[in-house]
């Protein structure tokens, strides 16, 4: 595309000409960012591949452009038990089926549902054959209702690109909640799909009872699926109100992940079954964890000889073990150590294949155990004092993709340790010459709980002496 600079001389220009933007990334290295945001502020389309896949894009870029709708994307290999076919409905104005393939040659015939046969040589005003060295389609205007095959023959084993798109009256609509992701964000993906039969609507007409059903290609090429629900309880507005939604939450990576939505259900015209795919396209920005935070979890001040921080990450990682901590205490304690270290928050298992995440020595790495938060243990040792708990950064703790610790040394909260008893250290005796006297007591630190109960009088000839009341005179700072 050019370089920023030239995007930005002509950006000014382009929004004011209201025209649409329409970018590829090719490859890891590919400013993703940059095209993604383009075709987003211009309102234009964004996808990212590899160099296998730039035919399957650049057919979506057109049935963008023409206004057409994804019926079917597939990739496939010659010879295999399972025959594309395409359910036409009655929505439907006209079908292009694209067909492309590398090395030998390979021929593409349909099926309609009736049962003819139309190949390169079919002579009919409404249907039109273009072929070239390694691609082929067909046009046909007004394709008859019904399940149409493609028969696809060529040397066993080859592989191929099939694409087919449709004009239609129905709408989908497919949406991802944010332009700019971080990773660990989930993408909310929603849709809808319209379906409008009243001469002059006034609102949506949407089409209720519609399956969607969502593929995922990761930065690492590691494939997942999900559904996308009308039930009122996966953020998508009420009940069967005809919005689908759902969130994917497997963001780890940094890059490009390409979503296919599927729907299928029933048009609102006639109660045909139909099919749709919707592509789109959510980069993600890969970040670091960082300590969140390392605060006490038992009662301060304490006299336990163990006591729990709580120490919090920013996301799940793992690595993280007593060699990751250290304390800070005054010479007055003596033996305290970190003892033990538990995952206690969120706690994943993954097995996470090498994408482009990772260091280049590392093939593939299995993790178990994530959490993004871990109980430390703490052996208090012997002697009064203060004792803090510090999350050191010495690159063994990672998240799910292998991404260090970002940040220096993270200093938490501390604990005050109160271990030896307090002593009296002095009863001053006064003057006893009136009917009562005051006796002023000190102790060898601040205590509490002390009451008539913790005193008792030797008398001599002062049979009816007794211990009337304690009242607190000074406090020493602490």
């Amino acid at each position: 595309m050019g370089n920023a600079p030239f995007v930005a001389n002509v950006l000014g220009d382009i929004l004011a000409a209201k025209i649409p933007v329409y970018t590829v990334a090719i490859g890891a290295g590919s400013d993703q960012i940059q095209m993604r945001g383009l075709a987003s502020i211009t309102g234009g389309f964004y996808q990212f591949g590899t160099s296998n896949e730039l035919l399957s894009i650049f057919n979506n870029i057109t049935t963008k452009i023409y206004g057409e709708k994804v019926v079917k994307a597939v990739s496939g290999t010659v010879g295999e038990p399972t025959v594309p076919n395409v359910y036409v409905d009655t929505t439907m104005g006209a079908m292009t089926v694209s067909f492309s393939w590398k090395g030998n040659p390979l021929n593409l015939t349909l099926t309609q549902p009736n049962g003819n046969v139309i190949d390169s040589s079919t002579n009919n005003p409404n249907i039109k054959f273009t072929t070239g060295a390694t691609y082929a389609f067909y046009t046909i205007r007004v394709p008859q209702p019904g399940q149409w095959t493609m028969n696809i023959s060529g040397a066993v084993g080859d592989k191929y690109e099939l694409f087919a798109s449709t004009t239609d009256a129905t709408i989908l609509t497919v949406n991802a909640d944010k332009d700019k992701y971080i990773s660990g964000d989930p993408i909310k993906i929603t849709a809808s799909i319209e379906d409008s039969v009243s001469a002059a609507p006034t609102t949506p007409e949407y089409i209720h009872g519609a399956t969607m059903q969502v593929t995922v290609e990761d930065p690492a090429l590691t494939q997942f699926a999900f559904d996308l629900y009308d039930d009122g309880l996966h953020n998508d507005g009420a009940a069967d109100d005809g919005i689908y939604a759902n969130a994917f939450a497997e963001t780890g990576r940094g890059g490009s992940y390409n979503f296919n939505v599927h729907v299928s259900g029933n048009n609102n015209r006639d109660g045909s079954p139909f099919t749709r795919e919707y592509p789109l396209t959510a980069v993600v920005t890969a970040t670091s964890p960082t300590v969140v935070s390392s605060v006490r979890a038992n009662a301060n001040p304490s006299n336990l000889n163990s006591v729990d921080f709580t120490v919090k990450f920013s996301k799940p990682v793992t690595g993280v073990d007593i060699t990751d901590f250290t304390l800070t205490k005054p010479l007055s304690i003596l033996g305290a150590t970190v003892s033990a270290v538990n995952a206690s928050g969120t706690i994943t298992a993954l097995s996470i294949m090498a994408g482009n995440d990772f260091p280049q020595n590392v093939t593939a790495t299995a993790l178990t155990g994530l959490s993004d938060t871990y109980t430390v243990t703490v052996n208090t040792g012997a002697g009064n004092g203060t004792l803090r708990l510090n999350v050191i950064n010495n690159a063994s703790i990672t998240d799910a993709v292998l991404k260090p610790l970002s940040g220096a040394t993270f200093i938490g909260e501390t604990y005050t340790i109160d271990k030896i008893p307090p002593t009296v250290s002095s009863s001053l005796i006064p003057d006893a010459t009136s009917t009562s006297v005051n006796f002023t007591v000190t102790f060898s630190e601040n205590v509490t709980g002390v009451d008539v109960g913790d005193f008792a009088l030797t008398t001599v000839n002062a049979n009816d002496a007794v211990v009337s009341s304690v009242r607190e005179s000074v406090k020493k700072p602490v």
